[in-house]
């Protein structure tokens, strides 16, 4: 890991402790929020973002106005994944999947929609992840938006194989990922024009929402996870 550069097209948009402190919501922030921050984004001509946030219902808070403004925002943007996050657990009958999606309004309204799937070992250490299994329809958000962009690659024979996983390959070198405050990004000192024709993880690092695995160079937050899963593929 520490002699792997990353993708240099890779930037991680990021919901840290400062950025929960400072802004004037509780966690998960209203709809209207989040389309603000992918509105920043967008302006700034992304190649594809994925959005590390599961919605799984509607805000009824708000009269979904809220909402509206969201889906709005990703129909307009049209590059924007969504992920599924897949629960494994033992029970008499055997091994049961489990599925959780965003509400069918807003996986209507992006482009991609796919799960997200960490492999844990015997040890809990995350090493590798499953980009599709005969188990569980559909693919990983990952491997659909990596054929999107580059149909010719060898992604492409994820389609014909019923189960595909890698080994993670993490790249440390020079510090990782790039990270961009999310507080920045809302309060205007991000130029947009940062984000031109890059691949745009947007997630959560801050520790008290507790979205972080143990992998083998220590424990990181989900939205790295999934940096590095479109990474190594």
């Amino acid at each position: 890991a520490p002699f792997r550069q990353p993708q240099p097209d890779i930037l991680i948009a990021d919901v840290d402790m400062e950025t929960l402190a400072r802004i004037p919501h509780r966690w998960p922030w209203p709809r209207a929020e989040i389309a603000r921050v992918l509105d920043v984004i967008s302006a700034g001509k992304p190649r594809a973002v994925f959005l590390d946030i599961v919605f799984q219902h509607l805000d009824t808070g708000d009269t979904s106005k809220g909402d509206d403004i969201l889906i709005e925002t990703l129909r307009r943007m049209g590059n924007v994944g969504l992920i599924s996050l897949v629960e494994e657990s033992r029970t008499e009958e055997g091994l049961k999947l489990t599925k959780f999606m965003s509400h069918e309004r807003f996986r209507e309204a992006a482009r991609f929609n796919g799960f997200v799937w960490g492999v844990v070992d015997g040890d809990g250490v995350v090493r590798s992840t499953v980009f599709r299994d005969n188990r569980m329809p559909g693919e990983s958000c990952v491997s659909l938006v990596a054929r999107s962009l580059d149909p010719g690659c060898a992604v492409r024979l994820i389609a014909s194989d019923s189960t595909f996983s890698k080994v993670l390959s993490f790249p440390e070198k020079d510090g990782g990922f790039p990270f961009i405050n999310v507080l920045d990004i809302l309060e205007g000192n991000i130029d947009p024009v940062l984000f031109r024709d890059k691949i745009v993880f947007f997630g959560v690092s801050a520790g008290i929402l507790h979205d972080y695995h143990t992998t083998p160079i220590g424990l990181i937050p989900g939205v790295k996870l999934l940096a590095t899963s479109f990474d190594s593929l």
